[in-house]
């Protein structure tokens, strides 16, 4: 039988979006946002590392308390497990800190703004910049260990050459 020409189009775009979509989820994914956190509250990003697949991902990141003139201690920054754990948390008084936690499904990363127990409120509003990377935890691997591999082979190229050079000057020392 005859199939419509709008059947046959969407019959071919379904597999080829699939296609895209799992192409996409293999990529790593990052963003770099900036909020305002008014003194005495919390702001939270959640971020899903897949979705329901067995793999597990590095969840990384950073934030910059991007209001050079006001004191740091007021921020600070934690990363919540998908069972509400703080699995990471910034060091006190610090504008500026970086994570790394390795898991999957549901986190939460947060900034605070006076609200901790040793923190006093200043009643002043805060810009907090802050980085979110997911990546699969294989892939990772595999690229931490490939250029580990570089590097050695680096310095291994570099020592050689010194050594040929020093062995060269030597020789025509010799020869004299």
């Amino acid at each position: 039988p005859m199939i419509p020409r709008p059947l046959r189009s969407a019959a071919f775009l379904a597999p080829t979006l699939a296609s895209l979509l799992i192409c996409l989820h293999l990529l790593p994914t990052s963003a770099t946002l900036a909020t305002v956190v008014d003194s005495g509250e919390t702001k939270c990003v959640v971020v899903r590392t897949s979705n329901g697949e067995p793999r597990l991902a590095a969840i990384s990141g950073n934030y910059d308390c991007l209001d050079d003139d006001l004191d740091p201690k007021a921020v600070s920054a934690y990363v919540q497990d998908p069972r509400g754990r703080q699995v990471w948390k910034s060091y006190p008084g610090k504008s500026e800190g970086k994570f790394r936690v390795v898991g999957r499904g549901r986190y939460k990363f947060c900034i605070a703004n006076g609200v901790e127990p040793n923190q006093q409120s200043d009643g002043k509003e805060r810009t907090v910049g802050f980085s979110i990377r997911i990546r699969d935890l294989v892939t990772e691997r595999k690229e931490l260990a490939d250029k580990a591999k570089k590097e050695r082979q680096a310095r291994l190229a570099e020592s050689q050459a010194k050594e040929n050079k020093e062995g060269g000057v030597k020789d025509e020392e010799e020869a004299e």
